[in-house]
């Protein structure tokens, strides 16, 4: 497996100057240009206007933003490049996923292709919207509202508005505003702001992260939260084993260092971003192998300093460390997200742990 450590770098580079960031121009698209929907029906996007296709990596706002995800959630900085977001370095060598689709052309597959495993997603078209409406801090001048505008962007960008509820955590909810510019070679990430408090923040140590050069802080929220959240996908339940209230257990961690060791040997598939919009916590998901092969484990909060994805592991070997949540989530501590499927379908973690003392 170790071939596939310079498969980022393999990548082609074909568009790195046809998607290049060169002057804007003043779109104006119609909602088709960016995924088909009923006429009148203004409302979040439905899953099959998420799969539309796309034939490049800028061919719509929403090909972009795919594309962009995955050069965020899998550390790939040629994708960033695809849609004019250029020299971002990579925070680690090798690959973070063997789905070698991922890497080569995210802009061609669903989301649940390309977001971290658990997550439901709402995205909301905001279309191509005037100046005020991505203004940063609000000021009062003379019994008018002021805005400081984003630099070199002040006739209004293009913008999607991506929703991430926590599954296992009710009514949490982050959004993430998203804002593109059409050019000649097609559609290009200019900024983007998020609800989350750590995002881009000095005193979380994520200041420093590539994507936070495009990051407009105090973006004011648009009201568009849907009252039913519903998930655009989720993996399927074991039949019968639908008492629990979300797809994993949290488990304290005792110690500072005591490892987070693997359930059983197999190989690691992926080491990804938890979330898109800060670069705190990761994912790691080990398949099965022997009597094994039909389970899955994806933990997270868990940190890099165990096996990359493509590397074997025997059973009890450590995946990483639990990482530390306290400054965003006080009095939580160290603890990890843990789901279990078995012949892809999701089962409770609790069933297994019963079943093994059983044993």
């Amino acid at each position: 497996m170790r071939g596939a450590s310079g498969l980022k770098a393999a990548i082609t580079t074909l568009f790195l100057e046809l998607f290049a960031a060169g002057n804007v121009s003043a779109a104006g698209v119609s909602d088709s240009g960016l995924w088909t929907r009923p006429a009148g029906d203004t409302a979040e996007s439905s899953a099959s206007d998420l799969a539309q296709p796309c034939s490049g990596p800028g061919t719509t706002p929403l090909c972009a933003l795919k594309t962009y995800l995955a050069c965020v959630l899998y550390d790939a900085p040629q994708l960033c490049t695809q849609v004019g977001f250029e020299h971002i370095p990579e925070r680690f060598p090798g690959p973070d996923t063997l789905d070698s689709d991922v890497l080569r052309e995210p802009w061609t597959l669903p989301f649940e292709r390309l977001m971290p495993e658990a997550f439901a997603l709402h995205i909301y078209d905001g279309g191509m919207i005037p100046a005020a409406r991505f203004q940063t801090v609000r000021q009062q001048t003379s019994g008018a509202p002021a805005y400081d505008q984003i630099p070199a962007y002040t006739t209004g960008a293009y913008e999607l508005i991506v929703d991430i509820p926590e599954p296992y955590v009710g009514g949490l909810v982050y959004r993430m505003s998203a804002f593109f510019r059409e050019t000649s070679t097609g559609w290009h990430i200019i900024a983007w702001s998020s609800s989350r408090a750590a995002a881009c923040e000095r005193k979380f140590r994520t200041a420093a992260w590539g994507p936070c050069r495009l990051f407009v802080k105090n973006l004011r929220e648009r009201d568009v939260f849907a009252k039913d959240v519903k998930q655009v996908w989720a993996s399927p339940r074991e039949p019968g084993r639908d008492d629990y209230p979300h797809p994993g257990l949290e488990i304290m961690m005792g110690l500072p260092n005591q490892p987070v060791a693997a359930p059983f040997a197999g190989t690691i598939i992926r080491r990804s971003l938890k979330y898109p919009d800060v670069p705190l916590y990761d994912w790691v998901v080990l398949q099965g192998e022997d009597r094994q092969s039909n389970m899955m484990a994806k933990f997270a909060l868990v940190d890099r300093t165990g096996a990359v994805a493509g590397q074997r592991v025997e059973a009890a070997v450590a995946l990483g460390k639990p990482q530390w949540v306290e400054s965003e989530h006080p009095g939580a501590g160290r603890f990890i997200h843990l789901e279990l499927l078995r012949d892809g379908n999701q089962i409770d973690p609790r069933t297994v742990m019963r079943e093994r003392r059983a044993q």
